[in-house]
């Protein structure tokens, strides 16, 4: 997304559970080194996500500079709405 976007967009993946159950910070890294993610990968080890899934995964909420939900989910991944947002500075 840095490339399509520059600094205007951040993309962050949030394990919601691992094989083990709940998901740890080496249990992330392993994640993400496995399949080569490049972007910042978190363990959300106390469901705090919760409000946020609300339709199933995956859910791609988007959240202003202010911290503002502006868009519960953006599924499926538009790039143009996106697009769109940061454009008109949401």
């Amino acid at each position: 997304m840095t490339n399509i976007y520059g600094n205007d967009a951040v993309y962050i993946s949030v394990m919601l559970d691992a094989n083990n159950g709940t998901p740890s910070g080496d249990s992330v890294s392993g994640w993400a080194n496995r399949f080569g993610v490049n972007h910042p990968v978190l363990a959300d080890s106390n469901s705090a996500t919760g409000p946020f899934v609300t339709q199933g995964f995956p859910t791609y909420p988007v959240i202003n500079p202010e911290m503002v939900i502006i868009n519960v989910d953006l599924y499926p991944f538009n790039p143009n709405t996106l697009g769109q947002y940061i454009a008109n500075g949401n």
